[in-house]
């Protein structure tokens, strides 16, 4: 029989957030939108992103869309990779 263990990397193992608010903040200024502040940006995280930036930067469904697909070309090439551990579950499973 094997055995399987699962992480979740994401919040759990390993921060992102660095990452995501730099590839949105990319994409938000790549097409002119006024990037909003800390805390705002602090509620993209979690939720859809295309919803994020219809509700918290005023967009249509398009732009937001549009936007999304700017977000992701940065979040996939650099963005996954700006995410450090938190390192008191690294040591319990270490």
């Amino acid at each position: 029989m094997k055995k399987t263990i699962l992480f979740d990397l994401d919040g759990t193992l390993t921060d992102s957030q660095e990452g995501i608010l730099k590839s949105i903040k990319f994409a938000l200024e790549h097409f002119g939108y006024d990037v909003p502040d800390e805390e705002t940006l602090q509620l993209f995280l979690g939720p859809p992103l295309v919803d994020a930036f219809q509700e918290h930067c005023g967009m249509t469904f398009e732009q937001a869309e549009q936007t999304y697909f700017k977000f992701r070309e940065r979040y996939g090439t650099i963005g996954k990779f700006e995410k450090y551990s938190i390192s008191k579950y690294c040591r319990l499973i270490g």
